[in-house]
């Protein structure tokens, strides 16, 4: 008889669909994840929170709740049920809900729910099928 570590193990049997993960939890594994990679904690814009006004900062904006101004700062994460119309500055613009605007960065990812209306100038682009693009996005040197 082989020895334990070479016998098959019984795998779990593939789940049905994954539930979509709820804001708080999102929110919250962004600030682990942020803090396990020495990073400074995110700010937050919940849901149903509404900002209107110039954001500049060195870390990460995770947004859940609705934006209308200027932001400059490292990384934004417009969330699932976030809105943010107005010029975004950034290095990373990770788009899961809504963005009107202007926006210049370096990485834009934009997932199959996400709606994008405006112009975007971008190094790097990754977008999943099934999102709407209206506007234009341009790769930047």
């Amino acid at each position: 008889m082989p020895p334990e570590i070479f016998r098959k193990q019984k795998a779990d049997p593939p789940s049905a669909e994954r539930a979509p993960e709820p804001a708080a939890a999102a929110v919250e594994r962004v600030i682990s994840t942020s803090i396990k990679m020495g990073e400074a904690k995110p700010s937050i814009v919940s849901e149903g929170f509404s900002f209107t006004g110039d954001i500049v900062s060195e870390g990460a904006l995770h947004v859940e709740g609705h934006i209308k101004g200027t932001i400059m700062v490292e990384s934004v994460i417009i969330g699932p049920r976030g809105v943010v119309e107005g010029t975004v500055e950034c290095g990373r613009l990770h788009v899961k809900g809504t963005y009107r605007g202007t926006a210049t960065c370096d990485e834009l990812v934009i997932d199959s729910a996400a709606s994008l209306n405006g112009t975007v100038g971008y190094r790097m682009l990754t977008a999943q099928r099934g999102a709407t693009i209206v506007g234009s996005l341009t790769v930047r040197k």
